[in-house]
């Protein structure tokens, strides 16, 4: 690792130093990926993924290299195009694709379900995102067409593609050096085994689809034969040959056993109950107002109240059809996950996070909302879709998976429940539903139109939301704020820095809750008259705006001097004063940030401010060992001293290692932290 490690150092700063390499190998890559044939072999998502790295580090600009990709995966899809327009014929009878006729074959009938869509999806489609451009040329599709369509999949594909590299490169600089290149190694490890995965999938899909079918088709078909009563119970009556009911039980053991895991876990606090401290931490960093408005909107939509409201609506509109069987299994789907949900919470002692202003006494494990989400959604879809043609089946099911998963996601964000909580319910809710369904389909169809269904389903829906939106979303945005701490202590006890001031933090946590910067900063004042101070004083203040567009903005910033792309967080609240300062010609710049401390000191009615003053990252940080240049040698916190004087008093207090936490103490020296009032 270590001598991989090394070869990963130096690549980087080579690439720090001449972007001009990146860019045309980000170039080169993204053209022969979207070759016919050759781009087959080039995993444009595993190298692509790589280059967002590089960008999220701050190794190598973004708004260059994006726009290389763009126009290498536009050139080789239009060249791509313009050989199979103009030797349309010519390569029918020529290899490859006279031995592989079905090739062209799946492309034709790919492109001749999706039209001008095609180019678009095609580009996301493992197999046949090569050929697809170059079949679109010998089908004769008009230019500008395939021109306009090309141009958004290729802008699309860059961005997607990027993205997950992206955000581990940001989330990298947000470690230390010594565990930051294991992180980053790690991660694109873990992405290329997905891609790997993936790609054997599509080449094995169909084939272990068909033969898992005939498998069970043929179990099916012997317990027939030899268990009829049983089998009775769970066959089609439409179709007795139809498997569907014990593929379904299948899946409903392996949910059960899933399940099983996931409460043995929590009931332990072992296992995969380590995933939920760090996302729940994570999540909470992503917290924003507009984002809460939207979350506890969409998971409005799994209220316990509105939920009731909508199904016994629709409970009721059944019966008065005389859809007696319809009306018993969607209650019997209701009940029986509510139940559910009531037993198990009962029986399985879970605090729920601490993150909210409004405590819950109830049990965390499982997600009642995300259970009920599950059922009612679920089981909803499978009415629908079985009184729908064949080509439309699927859509209910897309409608219901989307809004299941996002209400799952949003209890997460909101801080109610623990991503184990949110894995059992999607557990337990589709075992509730898929039994439900297995009877159900025992009697057959009621004369139920789709339309008919469709339209009160999502009126009932509609109601009960909009009366919850209505009553209970203020309530709800009250509810799901954020609990701040707030501690006081008197005025000399922080100056005097005595035992008290332990409940200031000695250091600042990262996005998954691991100490990660030691807090060498306290400011007591006014924060606008700390900035016009330093600002006298030569310092530039950097204006905060924290919008995914400014991060962005930053990101693209080709200036020696680029803050992160993700905020760093004290609290999970973003710096309130990012300044900067060049001390002399060639030196390196120091960056000073405050954040509002939580801390209220007697006596004064002037904030405190906890805060960081450092030097920035270096482009190449995450690769770069404990290593420094000879500008950066000299301690931040000196240079800083310097800038401090008259109306301003200040201290030093010399913190031994022991003080710290025991994930600093390799990475720290002689550490001390400068206290500063007026």
């Amino acid at each position: 690792m270590l001598h991989l490690k090394g070869h990963i150092h130096h690549l980087t700063q080579y690439l720090h130093h001449h972007p001009g390499v990146a860019l045309i190998a980000t170039l080169i890559i993204s053209f022969v990926e979207s070759l016919p044939l050759l781009g087959s072999f080039i995993p444009g998502s595993v190298t692509m993924t790589a280059i967002g790295t590089l960008i999220g580090a701050n190794i190598i600009p973004i708004a260059p290299t994006l726009l290389c990709a763009i126009i290498g995966a536009f050139s080789g899809d239009y060249i791509s195009y313009v050989l199979g327009r103009r030797y349309k014929d010519h390569w029918r009878v020529s290899w490859p694709f006279k031995k592989h006729q079905k090739w062209l074959k799946n492309g034709e009938a790919f492109i001749e379900r999706h039209g001008i869509k095609s180019v678009v999806i095609g580009r996301f489609v493992g197999p046949m995102r090569s050929l697809l451009p170059f079949i679109v040329g010998m089908l004769n599709m008009q230019q500008w067409r395939f021109t306009i369509a090309a141009i958004f999949s290729a802008i699309g594909w860059a961005i997607v593609y990027t993205l997950p590299g992206i955000i581990i490169g940001a989330l990298s600089l947000e470690l230390p050096a010594h565990e930051a290149t294991e992180f980053l190694i790690e991660g694109i490890l873990w992405l290329v085994f997905i891609w790997l995965l993936i790609w054997l999938l599509q080449k094995s899909y169909q084939q272990c689809v068909i033969k898992i079918n005939n498998k069970l088709a043929e179990l099916w078909k012997n317990i027939t034969h030899t268990l009829p009563n049983c089998a009775k119970w769970i066959s089609n009556s439409t179709d007795p040959t139809d498997h569907g009911s014990l593929t379904l039980l299948l899946w409903c053991s392996v949910l059960i056993v899933i399940f099983l895991f996931i409460w043995v876990s929590v009931l332990t606090h072992s296992g995969i109950t380590s995933i939920d401290a760090p996302i729940q931490y994570f999540s909470q960093t992503l917290r924003t107002p507009t984002l809460d408005r939207i979350a506890i909107t969409i998971t409005l939509l799994a209220y316990y109240q509105p939920a009731i409201f909508a199904s016994f609506l629709l409970f009721v509109y059944l019966l008065i059809r005389k859809y007696y069987w319809d009306a018993f299994h969607f209650f019997a789907a209701i009940f029986i996950a509510s139940g559910a949900v009531y037993v198990f919470k009962e029986f399985t002692p879970s605090v729920r996070p601490d993150t909210l202003t409004a405590a819950y006494l109830s049990s965390s494990f499982p997600s009642g909302h995300t259970t009920m989400s599950v059922a009612l959604y679920g089981f909803l879809s499978m009415l629908i879709s079985i009184k729908l043609n064949r080509q439309w089946r699927q859509v209910p099911y897309i409608i219901a998976v989307l809004i299941i998963l996002c209400v799952g996601i949003t209890r997460i964000y909101l801080g109610a429940h623990w991503p184990t909580d949110i894995l059992a319910a999607f557990c337990l809710g589709s075992t509730v539903a898929m039994v439900v369904t297995v009877n159900y389909r025992r009697r057959k169809l009621t004369k139920l139109h789709a339309n008919e269904l469709i339209v009160v389903s999502v009126l009932c829906l509609f109601v009960g939301w909009v009366g919850m939106m209505y009553i209970g979303f203020e309530k709800n945005l009250h509810k799901y704020t954020p609990f701040v701490h707030y501690h006081s202590i008197s005025y000399d006890e922080w100056w005097k820095q005595t035992p008290k001031t332990q409940e200031i933090p000695l250091a600042r946590s990262n996005r998954v809750g691991h100490p990660v910067q030691v807090l060498n900063v306290q400011w007591l004042g006014n924060i606008d008259n700390i900035a016009t101070y330093l600002t006298k004083e030569g310092w530039d203040k950097h204006t905060l705006k924290h919008t995914f567009k400014s991060r962005i903005s930053e990101l693209a910033n080709t200036s020696k001097l680029r803050l992160p792309l993700l905020k760093q967080l004290y609290h999970d609240k973003p710096p309130v004063l990012v300044m900067t300062l060049h001390p002399t010609k060639g030196a390196a710049p120091i960056v000073l940030r405050l954040w509002d401390s939580f801390i209220h000191i007697d006596l004064t009615d002037k904030p405190l401010w906890i805060g960081t003053i450092d030097y920035p990252l270096p482009k190449h940080h995450i690769f770069a060992h404990h290593h420094r240049s000879h500008a950066q040698e000299k301690n931040p916190l000196d240079v800083f001293i310097k800038y401090l004087h008259k109306p301003y008093k200040w201290k030093t207090i010399t913190l031994t290692t022991n003080q710290l936490p025991p994930h600093l103490r390799k990475a720290a020296g002689t550490i001390r932290r400068v206290i500063i009032q007026k």
